[in-house]
């Protein structure tokens, strides 16, 4: 793996994107207990590039590499949002920086969604918990070129209340004109008023 300082001095000339670009984390945002949000600018100033549904490799120097999905759409520009979970050694230390660290992408990878073939067409999203993370890209897509597509419904469910993502953004969601969407959670401790049960449950809600 290239090291930070090779990077830097360029030492390492990067003309692929098997090679790690360096890059600095410009916010944060914790999401829940487990979930961190992490804003991304490459160093070089260029775009990452990607498409909705694509992942990148991200480098924490002297720690290793993990695959994380892009959350953000690419129609986003100057920089890319990353949803992380802190589940191993790369994502636990990921979750200890802040604005203003380093640290290296590598990427895009992956086969983005089809999002030419979903032109004209209805479009049914159906997420459960971290599952939001990569179709969120490809939501915020569809809603930025929303002329381009026909009916839009999100369906999202999470194990509890505590356990939703973009809490911000979801609000946006349910008042938002340019789509349909609901929500469920498994089980809720406090005051919930949305649909209770599994994510399938809300497959009788919709109105076709």
């Amino acid at each position: 793996m290239m090291t930070a300082a090779q990077v830097q001095t360029g030492s390492l000339e990067q003309t692929s994107i098997f090679l790690p670009s360096l890059a600095e984390i410009v916010r944060t945002e914790v999401l829940t207990k487990m979930e961190k949000l992490f804003e991304v600018k490459l160093q070089s100033g260029k775009e990452l590039g990607h498409q909705p549904g694509q992942f990148v490799e991200v480098s924490l120097f002297g720690i290793g590499e993990a695959p994380i999905s892009v959350s953000s759409s690419p129609t986003k520009k100057g920089s890319f949002e990353l949803a992380v979970r802190a589940v191993g050694n790369v994502t636990k230390a990921l979750h200890n920086l802040d604005r203003g660290a380093s640290l290296g992408i590598r990427g895009p990878f992956g086969q983005g969604f089809p999002v030419e073939e979903m032109k004209g067409q209805d479009l049914l999203f159906v997420a459960g918990g971290i599952g939001l993370v990569p179709l969120r890209s490809l939501i915020n897509y569809v809603l930025d070129h929303r002329s381009n597509f026909g009916r839009v419904l999100v369906l999202f469910g999470a194990k509890t209340p505590a356990e939703q993502l973009f809490l911000d953004e979801l609000a946006k969601w349910r008042a938002s004109k340019e789509m349909e969407y609901r929500e469920t959670v498994d089980r809720t401790y406090g005051q919930w008023k949305l649909n209770l049960g599994v994510i399938t449950t809300l497959f009788t809600k919709i109105i076709v």
